[in-house]
């Protein structure tokens, strides 16, 4: 990391715009999931997957609430709340497929593969 993260804030504070820690949000949630769940939100350890990416943007979500930004009104009250120290769902509960490119299973009377054209 370096010195990323502190130049990331300053430059937000110089540009007098708001900062959303996603550096301390992320190691927090790596900390509350542990070695072996945390695993499962990257692909690399590094790039996160769609379980990953979901907890950072509900991150995200979190950090506008919390600078109250303009945008804030677009978040639906059944947005509901995120604590990155205790992320909910954990990977076993999440209902998206870890990875993209491993498709679902499609529901019965339903083509397993739909071609684009």
């Amino acid at each position: 990391m370096g010195d990323y993260p502190e130049a990331s804030r300053k430059a937000a504070e110089l540009a007098h715009c708001a900062f959303i820690d996603l550096n301390t949000m992320s190691i927090e949630i790596v900390k509350a999931l542990g070695t072996s769940k945390s695993s499962e939100a990257y692909v690399d350890g590094l790039h996160s997957n769609t379980f990953g990416g979901y907890l950072f943007s509900r991150c995200i979500v979190e950090g506008i609430r919390k600078a109250n930004l303009d945008i804030v009104r677009y978040i639906t009250s059944d947005a509901g709340t995120f604590d990155s120290m205790h992320p909910k769902p954990l990977p076993d509960e999440f209902k998206m497929p870890i990875d993209p490119r491993v498709p679902l299973p499609s529901p019965p009377g339903y083509p397993t593969r739909i071609s684009r054209q």
